[in-house]
């Protein structure tokens, strides 16, 4: 997923994705993309809650965090997409399209952490330690969601199947992580970099500003990553005290 370009950006690849770009069911037409986001979302909810028995994790409770989550990063990716798109205001239809260039990635990023943290705030424990588990999730839905975007590249680049493949492996390496990490928030910031760095290097071959090397959709990860960054400064300090307090509690 991708912000909308500024105006003189121009798309540099051809038209055309992996899957076709609508499903015709009788009389009615889907749109693959939000069919692909409802089915990925569907997918993600059972594995956040399956798969967290294997950590103890209360299943009514990330249901409820999946739900906090997904409504949040939903209305955070329309939301700031409105405000930088001021035009769409006009027009209260677009609300309810699920298109890539209806949904901000900030945005998405933004809501997700506000809407986890006021779930924290109402029914306790930690921010990075139900972040830490939740990104797992986040990252295999992006997975999912990349191929259904009606983009692709000529030639025999898919930008689709890269996207799947990149994110896929994002998801291996949080899974693994996580059962290995060895300070809290360890899960979470790994996937502030790696998620921005994935969404900035996938705009490479989608849209190139005319006389600019970036392009909006790029510069929306910097604040991901920047923040992962600051994050990642305050660890060393944590890692410090979780191990301290692993050797007082093997004495």
């Amino acid at each position: 997923m991708r912000d909308v370009p500024f105006p003189a950006e121009k798309a540099v690849v051809g038209l055309g994705s992996l899957l076709p770009p609508y499903i015709e069911m009788g009389p009615f037409v889907i749109q693959t993309f939000s069919l692909v986001l409802v089915v990925a979302a569907l997918v993600v909810e059972r594995f956040l809650t399956v798969g967290g028995r294997r950590w103890d994790l209360p299943d009514g409770q990330l249901s409820d965090l999946f739900l906090y989550v997904a409504l949040g990063s939903l209305a955070g990716a329309r939301l700031l997409n409105q405000v930088a798109v001021p035009d769409l205001m006009w027009h209260p239809s677009t609300w309810l399209r699920l298109v890539p260039e209806n949904l901000s990635f900030l945005g998405a990023c933004l809501g997700g952490m506000i809407a986890l943290n006021t779930f924290v705030r109402r029914r306790g424990g930690s921010f990075l330690e139900w972040g830490g588990w939740l990104v797992v999730g986040a990252a295999r839905f992006s997975s999912l969601a990349w191929l259904g975007l009606p983009w692709a590249s000529t030639g025999i680049f898919s930008v689709q199947a890269a996207g799947f493949l990149l994110y896929l492996g994002l998801t291996l390496l949080l899974y693994w992580q996580y059962s290995n990490r060895d300070y809290p928030g360890q899960n979470f910031i790994t996937f502030l970099l790696y998620a921005s760095m994935l969404h900035f290097g996938l705009q490479i071959p989608l849209y190139r500003p005319p006389d600019a090397w970036v392009n909006s959709g790029q510069l929306t990860a910097l604040f991901p990553f920047a923040l992962g960054i600051w994050l990642l400064r305050l660890l060393p300090s944590s890692a410090r005290r979780t191990q301290g307090n692993r050797e007082e509690d093997a004495t």
